[in-house]
């Protein structure tokens, strides 16, 4: 996405990343969400995200499991 503001105008471009959350699981190449794009109010443009690599989300336990074990490993 190329988004071209003439000189001397201040137009902030502003994103907005938007995940499809309702999956539990994304394989390689899958579409996972949209980057939208926006020139104050007006939405000039969306890019689909693309998943580089399986995802499997983890539930409950994995997560804790996880945060119990990385705890100690980056200090508090």
């Amino acid at each position: 996405l190329v988004a071209v503001v003439p000189k001397g105008e201040n137009k902030e471009i502003e994103k907005k990343i938007v995940i499809d959350e309702l999956k539990k699981e994304y394989k390689a190449g899958d579409i996972v969400g949209k980057c939208e794009v926006y020139s104050g109010e007006d939405k000039i443009g969306e890019v689909l995200l693309y998943s580089d690599r399986d995802i499997k989300l983890g539930g409950i336990f994995e997560n804790f499991k996880f945060n119990m074990k990385n705890m100690f490993r980056k200090g508090v």
